[in-house]
């Protein structure tokens, strides 16, 4: 009976203190961004078009979408990024990010991880979405 008692106590003091029991790596366990600390996003795209993003609920749909990410630790060779993405934060820190999405592809590169991550179908759709909406798409520059 002590040794049940234990593992109870154990169990709700790895929950309470917010383990996570995931078994995939995502974007949002390793980069702990949480919206209301970004101040803005930047999106640039491969030719040096740019757009600022500071509505809440733009900036909450492109965090909520990166934050879906699961991470390869692999490395991969592929054509230069679609867009980069910077996120500035209330502190004045940034994080870049490195997003191909050109022709379908679904992946992204952290500057502070090794490896990419696999974005699923609705945070793909998303950010294809919004980089339209500012009119940064251009399907042409997957070639390059």
């Amino acid at each position: 009976m002590l040794k049940f008692k234990l593992l109870f106590l154990l169990l709700l003091v790895l929950m309470s203190t917010g383990c996570s029991f995931s078994s995939e790596d995502t974007w949002k366990e390793r980069s702990r961004i949480k919206q209301g600390d970004v101040k803005q996003i930047l999106i640039e795209n491969s030719e040096g078009v740019s757009a600022s993003l500071t509505d809440r609920v733009k900036i909450s749909a492109v965090i909520n979408a990166l934050k879906s990410g699961v991470f390869d630790p692999g490395v991969f060779d592929i054509r230069v990024q679609d867009f980069t993405v910077t996120i500035e934060l209330n502190n004045s820190d940034k994080k870049k990010i490195h997003l191909w999405l050109l022709s379908g592809a679904n992946l992204f590169t952290d500057s502070e991880d090794d490896g990419h991550f696999t974005l699923n179908e609705d945070a793909q759709e998303k950010l294809v979405e919004i980089i339209k909406e500012n009119e940064l798409w251009n399907e042409d520059s997957a070639a390059n």
